[in-house]
């Protein structure tokens, strides 16, 4: 079926990727209770240059998650999106959460992150130096614009050479950040609070496999349903609360640093994974809300 077929007269596009057309088995049921609210609701591909945007009511970004390689296209295809039809999270909320950089604006606010050293694309940074300068004996590099931990290693004070090699490579071509390992991700991995029209939903406590400190399945990683603490929902409520944006859904991935405080890692605001098949009624609020969302006929 073509992308304008798909779409005529469709009341919601769940946004997603060449590689998961189908979409993901979590938007799978957010996709069935659309439909069982007697929606037309249908997957579609954002690149598939056949598509009927101005044909939908409304836009919900999911699986795009090869977004990050194609920033520019991505950001673009948003704006044509939302100038014909209703897109969540919005344009504005895009822009603003694809590049890290929003980490910084929010610890400015208050909001207690994941300490951050910002490299520019282009600057010449020795990895060795700064460690020792930070007190760092282990940290991570990973680029601004990332996802599923793309291009993220892990590096020592002692074993800087390949890490080196690493970051001069990507520096070259986009902007880069440095932060402190924090070794309890070893233990107590990474606690994802997920909120549905600002509604805290569940959480889902990530761990990594032994030896490996990546949080996510596609490195082994596990995942479970927990009840977070009073004071992670307090924390994540605040991160949230401080971005001071209008949103649909978001996922606020909270951690641990190397004294037990909680920090922010990620406020994920474009298209995560929420977890629906671990917490099915989430699936069924996120398709009350789009519901509410939806323009007049």
């Amino acid at each position: 079926m073509s992308g304008d077929q798909q779409t005529s007269g469709c009341d919601v596009a769940l946004a997603t990727c060449d590689e998961l057309p189908a979409l993901t088995a979590d938007d799978q049921l957010l996709l069935a209770a659309l439909r069982q609210r007697g929606l037309h609701a249908e997957p579609v591909v954002w690149t598939d240059r056949d598509v009927d945007w101005p044909g939908v009511r409304l836009c919900v970004i999911r699986s795009t998650w090869d977004y990050m390689t194609r920033l520019e296209a991505y950001l673009a295809w948003a704006e044509r999106v939302e100038k014909v039809t209703a897109l969540w999270n919005p344009l504005e909320v895009i822009r603003w959460n694809t590049h890290k950089s929003y980490l910084e604006e929010l610890a400015g606010r208050g909001v207690r992150v994941v300490p951050t050293l910002w490299l520019e694309k282009g600057a010449r940074v020795d990895l060795r130096e700064l460690l020792i300068d930070q007190g760092w004996r282990d940290a991570v590099i990973k680029p601004a614009v990332s996802a599923t931990a793309r291009e993220t290693i892990r590096l020592g004070v002692t074993g800087t050479d390949p890490a080196q090699e690493h970051l001069d490579r990507l520096l070259a071509v986009e902007d880069m950040l440095v932060q402190p390992f924090l070794r309890r991700v070893e233990s107590d991995g990474e606690l994802s609070l997920q909120f549905i029209d600002g509604e805290f939903t569940h959480a889902i406590r990530k761990r990594p496999v032994k030896g490996d400190y990546r949080v996510q399945d596609e490195f082994g990683g596990s995942m479970e349903p927990v009840e977070p603490e009073a004071d992670e929902l307090q924390f994540a409520v605040h991160a949230l609360q401080t971005a001071r944006r209008e949103m649909l859904y978001v996922r606020v991935d909270v951690m641990r640093d190397n004294n037990g405080g909680l920090c922010l890692s990620e406020l994920e605001l474009v298209e995560p994974m929420l977890y629906f098949r671990q917490h099915p009624l989430a699936a069924e609020s996120l398709a009350d809300a789009i519901l509410r969302r939806l323009p007049s006929a």
